[in-house]
């Protein structure tokens, strides 16, 4: 039998974009979603944001930098007053 009586569904999203600032200068942002929902257990929602700067010399040199964000939301609420 497939089916247990526990549903559930997991849904992504990828968005990118790169912006060309110079002929050796790109700029280029992501956000990448992730949801997952199940009746067994709380929602999860991570949001990742990442932006990177390249400067190309000579199309054989590359210097990137990348700086990034990321945040999950899972609804449990920890107030550190509890020992195990």
């Amino acid at each position: 039998m497939l089916d247990d009586g526990d549903n559930g569904f997991n849904a992504s999203n990828a968005m990118s974009l790169t912006y060309e600032l110079r002929d050796n200068i790109d700029w280029e942002n992501t956000w990448l979603l992730n949801y997952s929902e199940s009746d067994g257990s709380e929602d999860l929602m991570t949001n990742s944001l990442k932006s990177a700067f390249r400067y190309y010399v000579s199309n054989v040199i590359s210097l990137t930098l990348t700086a990034g964000l990321s945040k999950t939301e899972d609804h449990i609420d920890y107030d550190g007053t509890h020992a195990d």
